[in-house]
């Protein structure tokens, strides 16, 4: 009988079912054919007619057994107990392993910082009765906690750090699939939080003989770079101005310093205005002849410059200007 029924011997009764079908073969009428003077007067019954009628008899048989069957399986109480239970309404205990990757290139972006956070917001998630296991991954594999609680876990998250090194994903993996074999919880699941870089993560088809869930994160924070796109010195009628376009690439609006400078050795700041950039927002600076406060300013190097508060590119925060060729008059 099977082990998820209360009073399994109480669906013998589901046998009842059979009844119907019983009746239906015992008591179905047989038809005679009886052959009187007026038959040639009576219309024939449209055959489409009889299988319609024949349909709905059988129809009616099968909800008939249906019922009989449902009756019984009432009686006998079907409900799932001991280990089942659990699974069937989701409050299983699992075996989790999550790994954080902390090699080299979490550095960009501060990328270290979101795996934590992910890292946080899955443990937030995770059940008391849950068994966690926290890997570091870079160079080489460390175990910060195994097989503790989520909050346990999520204290360990503190002594998280980069390494100076490449990434070896799939070491890592492996080796939680290893310690979640160990596990005596059926569920389980890896939680891989990482920027997924190819160097990282070496190919070929994982074998996870744990038959845990491997649940990859991809961490990827968004930009936030402010960059002068282009820029130019401008000569007329005997003037000098200069033109710069600065572009917000960020989600967020900044106010941004946008500076002049003649002369890269000296640095001199010939000209400065500030700027409001929304997100994602392009603007063009213009610094008129009268505002530029510097000799030279036609002819000597120059480079434009911004000081974005935030910035998570600041190589593309200058735009340099070369030197105008001066030229030489023939006596």
């Amino acid at each position: 009988m099977p082990d998820f029924l209360t009073t399994p011997y109480l669906l013998l009764g589901a046998a009842a079912a059979a009844i119907p079908i019983v009746l239906h073969l015992i008591l179905r009428n047989r038809a005679e054919t009886v052959y009187f003077g007026a038959m040639r007067f009576l219309a024939a019954t449209p055959k489409k007619l009889l299988r319609r009628q024949r349909l709905k008899q059988i129809l009616l048989l099968l909800l008939r057994v249906l019922a009989l069957l449902l009756l019984g399986l009432v009686f006998a109480r079907p409900l799932f107990v001991g280990e089942k239970m659990p699974a069937i309404l989701g409050e299983e205990a699992r075996a989790l392993a999550i790994i954080l990757d902390t090699s080299a290139s979490m550095a960009a972006q501060q990328h270290l910082t979101a795996a934590v956070k992910s890292a946080r917001e899955v443990l937030q998630k995770a059940k008391a009765s849950d068994q966690v296991s926290v890997i570091a991954s870079a160079g080489k594999t460390e175990v910060l906690v195994e097989k503790t609680d989520p909050v346990q876990a999520e204290a360990a998250l503190a002594n998280i750090k980069r390494q100076q090194s490449f990434g070896n994903l799939r070491d890592a993996v492996q080796f939680a699939d290893n310690l979640l074999a160990q596990s005596s919880l059926r569920r389980r699941q890896i939680y891989l939080i990482s920027d997924l870089q190819a160097a990282g993560f070496s190919p070929g088809n994982l074998n996870l003989k744990s038959g845990a869930e491997c649940i990859p994160i991809a961490v990827q924070p968004a930009w936030q770079n402010i960059a002068l796109t282009s820029g130019e010195r401008i000569m007329r009628n005997g003037q000098v101005s200069f033109v710069c376009r600065v572009r917000s690439f960020a989600k967020i609006a900044q106010e941004v310093p946008v500076q002049l400078v003649l002369d890269p050795q000296s640095k001199r700041v010939a000209a400065s205005k500030r700027i409001t950039l929304a997100a994602e927002e392009e603007q063009t600076v213009h610094f008129a002849a009268g505002e530029v406060t510097s000799k030279g300013a036609s002819t000597a190097a120059a480079y434009f410059e911004i000081l974005a508060p935030i910035d998570d590119l600041p190589d593309d925060n200058r735009y340099y200007l070369a030197p105008e060729a001066t030229q030489t008059a023939r006596v």
